[in-house]
């Protein structure tokens, strides 16, 4: 169990990583599907915040401001 733990978080931080990366590139809809990829994967309340605030960023670079307005709730997490 402890080896597919392994797994899946290092394929949550490889997705994390390839979203950052698409973003500095200016592709904030591709960084925005591998957010969202990681996202369903993460674990902690912290890396679900940021992963979250990293999809808020992209909708507003995408000018996709109601989507972007929709993340005032994630506060409540």
């Amino acid at each position: 169990m402890a080896a597919a733990a392994a797994v899946v978080a290092a394929t949550t931080l490889n997705k994390i990583e390839r979203a950052h990366q698409m973003y500095r590139e200016g592709l904030h809809e591709e960084a925005l599907g591998f957010y969202t990829e990681a996202l369903a994967m993460a674990k902690t309340r912290a890396q679900k915040i940021a992963l979250h605030s990293n999809r808020a960023a992209c909708y507003l670079k995408l000018h996709d401001f109601d989507k972007w307005l929709g993340y005032d709730s994630v506060v409540t997490l």
